[in-house]
């Protein structure tokens, strides 16, 4: 919350719930989902919260393959794993996946999205 005062951004009610909400979820939510999740607040002020949490660096929006965003209260860098059966995206630790750049390129960030079945999935 003081990042977001400090940035000149009031600390509304609604903007503390959706803080708390994506900060208590490691399941990568969707706008919808977080808005769903608030029935109090406003579908205008959670995707807005959303978008202002990225772009101050608070939170991430990890395009899913399906094409949604889904945020992550955890910005630093590493990758993850979507299941293609169930939609669940799940963080993979840094350094797990391994990508190789063709000479000359500089990596700034690696952002990598693997797809397949989650173990739960793949018993099915």
């Amino acid at each position: 919350m003081r990042r977001l005062r400090v940035a000149g951004h009031p600390v509304t009610t609604q903007r503390e719930a959706v803080v708390r909400f994506l900060a208590n979820n490691s399941d990568h939510p969707s706008a919808a989902e977080v808005w769903r999740a608030l029935p109090h607040a406003s579908r205008s002020t959670v995707y807005k919260t959303l978008s202002l949490l990225v772009s101050l660096g608070l939170a991430d929006a990890v395009p899913s393959p399906s094409g949604e965003l889904r945020f992550d209260w955890r910005t630093d860098e590493h990758d993850h794993f979507f299941c293609t059966r169930c939609g669940k995206l799940t963080d993979l630790a840094r350094g797990r996946v391994q990508v190789t750049v063709p000479e000359g390129y500089a990596v700034v960030r690696q952002r990598v999205v693997v797809e397949g079945c989650c173990p739960a999935c793949a018993d099915v």
